[in-house]
């Protein structure tokens, strides 16, 4: 896949030369909520995912279409990323987040930099995932893969624990035993990617990074408390400033922060 990649650079010298390309990826269950309150919900949780990629320029993919049919609930999402580095080649990192995940910092920059020498960020802690090997030592919600070979390999390895596996129910075993705090029985992507990040370190463990000195993603419970009336602070500096003030409508962009920061 690396040297296709590269073929059609070579033909599309266009999008050639940057390395910070990203496209989000996210998604539903092709039939509709049972309540439609649930519906609503999720379009306001993708309007907050357009908004940050229009802000940020990043491309976004919403997919609803059951890629695999034996690929169901979180285990639909690998297909949709596998697909998503095909169709888009120029991409160099695929951002994967949960349609029930919200961004809440619409300023944020990936520190792609950072991760350079990486190929999968995760949310996630190296004592709770390696020492204590709990289940809860990654969060699969929200992560940051790079398009290229080694990532198609790693993907392919993952689906190898799902249910559309002849295997899938010996890996939900497997799984319970060396991650002993897990709270279901089937084989599920999160553990199933701890797995592979114990089991077998030495062939992914050098190009995962797992992201904790901010957060990557984070379970509403624990931070919502700790943020401030952000809302209210714009309004106040707004007023302040004239250079910030705005219609509601009108478009917000990187300009727009740099002239509030």
């Amino acid at each position: 896949w690396d040297e296709k990649r590269r073929q059609w650079m070579s033909l599309n010298p266009a999008f050639s030369g940057r390395d910070d390309r990203v496209i989000m990826v996210t998604g539903s269950q092709p039939g509709p909520c049972s309540n439609p309150t649930g519906d609503h919900l999720l379009l306001r949780l993708f309007k907050n995912k357009v908004d940050y990629c229009r802000i940020h320029g990043y491309h976004i993919w919403y997919n609803n279409v059951l890629l695999h049919p034996k690929m169901p609930t979180f285990w639909a999402k690998y297909a949709a990323v596998r697909a998503a580095m095909i169709a888009h080649p120029e991409a160099e990192w695929v951002w994967w987040v949960d349609s029930d995940a919200i961004i809440t910092d619409m300023d944020f920059d990936l520190p792609l930099q950072k991760y350079s020498n990486y190929n999968l960020v995760i949310n996630g802690w190296a004592d709770v995932l390696y020492e204590k090997k709990s289940w809860t030592g990654v969060n699969a919600g929200v992560f940051l893969i790079r398009n290229c070979q080694w990532s198609m390999d790693l993907l392919t390895r993952w689906v190898e624990f799902g249910p559309q596996s002849p295997d899938y129910e010996k890996w939900g075993r497997v799984e319970k035993s060396i991650f002993k705090d897990k709270r279901y029985p089937e084989s599920d992507d999160q553990t199933a990617l701890e797995y592979l990040l114990v089991e077998e370190k030495e062939k992914w463990g050098d190009k995962v990074h797992l992201e904790s000195e901010y957060y990557f993603q984070g379970y509403w419970v624990e931070i919502v408390g700790k943020f401030e009336n952000v809302s209210r602070r714009y309004a106040e500096v707004e007023r302040a400033e004239r250079r910030l003030r705005r219609r509601h409508a009108e478009e917000a962009g990187e300009a727009y922060r740099e002239a509030w920061a």
